[in-house]
């Protein structure tokens, strides 16, 4: 019974690996044959070089001669041989993706040809990363508040920012009160009594 079950299933392995190699004849022998219908770029630099080379065979017994090649976005500039590819020969399909777009795409390239497998779909896929000017936006915890000059901080050190602001504002407006009453020392008044004021409110809240 061991027996029958081992010579079983080695028919069934035997099988599956002559089906296998049967497909792999297939899609080598189509008349435009690619080595790669995807490509993965991974994570990439913002503004780095996007471009990607799709090369292919003709196995026709004629010349191949690309027609058109539509991206399914703006953001991916497909390019082609103008010249037919003689049998036998190779060519290939350069696609460029615009990297300066941040975040995960996944496009696709249909080419177009005299080939009896026209179209061939190719894909792109990958993660441009944030721009350096964006991370370090980002990663500032320092912002100004609108027209009111105090620093909002993380957490419980906003108050306390805008707390030191009053005071400075306080100390800002007796200085000018010690001085002359020309019209530079009532603006610089004004301005230190409009910081006073807001960074109160900034306490409030």
């Amino acid at each position: 019974m061991k027996r029958i079950v081992f010579i079983f299933s080695l028919i069934l392995m035997s099988s599956v690996v002559v089906f296998a190699q049967q497909e792999r004849k297939v899609k080598s022998n189509a008349e435009m044959a690619f080595e790669s219908l995807s490509h993965d770029y991974g994570s990439v630099v913002y503004g780095a070089d996007g471009t990607y080379r799709f090369s292919f065979t003709n196995n026709a017994e004629k010349p191949i001669v690309v027609t058109n090649v539509k991206s399914s976005c703006g953001c991916t500039i497909p390019s082609w041989p103008k010249e037919p590819i003689q049998s036998g020969k190779t060519g290939s399909i350069v696609v460029k993706y615009n990297t300066k777009l941040s975040g995960s795409f996944n496009k696709t390239v249909q080419v177009f040809s005299t080939a009896e497998n026209s179209p061939v779909k190719l894909s792109i896929r990958g993660k441009v990363n944030a721009r350096p000017s964006d991370l370090k936006s980002s990663n500032n915890p320092n912002k100004l508040l609108n027209g009111t000059g105090v620093k909002k901080n993380v957490g419980n050190n906003t108050v306390s920012g805008a707390k030191q602001e009053v005071a400075l504002s306080d100390e800002s407006e007796q200085s000018v009160q010690s001085g002359d009453n020309t019209s530079k020392y009532k603006q610089a008044k004004k301005q230190a009594y409009i910081k006073k004021n807001n960074a109160k409110k900034t306490i409030k809240k």
